[in-house]
């Protein structure tokens, strides 16, 4: 396989994950705009400016990507808007921007469940603006601060004259080594050690003492699946990234070269996560599920809604039985009070 064949392939592969973020995304953002009051809990706001953030990520790929694969090549104009489409949009800098600011507000949300389980009155508090701005705003520092050696390692090729040409710059083995570990220590040893630390001691409160009362089935299942969501968050993380950053480091020690196909592969493999956030964050919490199997229906026809509502309702599946029939408005949607779905399961099984 030629080098060009390699990048046809990854930019391909790049396409395919950009198409599914983008949808899994949206529907996100869908979710959050048809239930507004679900953004009452800072919980869900951090979950809609993930949606946010990876859908610009799947947005910034799906159009860098089509370029490529479309050949267009920009032609050379001042050496300014030249240099810095090279150093911001050749270079990766605003897709990886992006990317590892969805790193740190995953890790948000991973101390949103921590709290959740640990602290549940903490949790409960009431919404406050001042914490939310707050923490927003150190996430974009963190993530512009992990991507700035980026904007270094690039520059625009002086040699050619008509087509535009970057390349990557020479740095001293030092200096490489010191920005690879850099990149390395913000984007996977601080937020995976965070995250560690959350799911052990999440794992430890679990035990029941034999002195201590047991929960109820509910509060059981419910602790359990934030503590699932956590484990998978993690495991997702260190999947994703930790290739790249392993084959990026032992770039800057000369042990492999950068323009090898395991490390273009490995680098498409750093934006699956975008793909993978909404299911996550959300398919794990029963509340968007049903809020994701109301928006499927909306798009499915007529005839399908009266199929699933004539053979749901005497399944066992209670929440897609209410919500098929809600699409048709004889039930309330998901923002329905919990004692109006209690008393439409009663109903749907005499």
């Amino acid at each position: 396989m030629t080098l060009d064949e390699e990048t046809q392939a990854t930019n391909v592969a790049l396409l395919i994950i950009a198409s599914l973020a983008f949808c899994a995304n949206s529907l996100v953002c869908i979710l959050f705009a048809k239930n507004r009051v679900l953004l009452k809990k800072s919980y869900n706001v951090f979950l809609l400016i993930l949606a946010i953030t990876d859908l610009l990520t799947a947005a910034v790929l799906l159009v860098t990507s089509s370029l490529i694969l479309s050949g267009y090549s920009p032609k050379q104009v001042d050496y300014f808007p030249s240099d810095a489409f090279c150093r911001t949009v050749w270079s990766g800098w605003i897709k990886f921007t992006f990317s590892n600011a969805s790193i740190y507000i995953c890790l948000v949300l991973t101390y949103k469940r921590w709290c959740a389980v640990v602290k549940p009155l903490s949790y409960r508090a009431n919404f406050n603006k001042k914490h939310l701005v707050g923490m927003s705003v150190v996430i974009c520092m963190i993530a512009l601060l992990s991507t700035a050696p980026r904007l270094f390692e690039v520059s625009r090729d002086s040699n050619r004259s008509n087509d535009l040409c970057c390349t990557w710059n020479k740095i001293s083995g030092a200096r490489k080594i010191f920005m690879a570990l850099t990149q390395l220590v913000l984007n996977i040893v601080i937020p995976s050690g965070i995250m560690m630390g959350i799911y052990l001691h999440m794992l430890f409160k679990a035990r029941i003492p034999k002195n201590r009362v047991l929960p109820s089935d509910r509060a059981l299942r419910t602790r359990q699946g934030r503590t699932r969501m956590v484990r998978i968050a993690l495991l997702s993380m260190l999947s994703c990234w930790l290739p790249y950053q392993v084959l990026h480091l032992r770039s800057s020690f000369g042990a492999t070269d950068m323009n090898f196909t395991t490390y273009h592969w490995t680098t498409a493999l750093v934006f699956v996560t975008s793909c993978t956030n909404p299911f996550i964050y959300g398919v794990t919490n029963h509340t968007y599920r049903r809020g994701y199997f109301e928006i499927a229906l909306g798009c499915c026809p007529v005839k399908v809604h009266g199929f699933l509502s004539r053979h749901l309702s005497l399944s066992q599946t209670h929440h897609a039985a209410i919500l098929v029939q809600s699409i048709h408005g004889r039930l309330r949607p998901v923002s329905a009070p919990q004692t109006l779905r209690q008393s439409i399961i009663l109903e749907l099984n005499p």
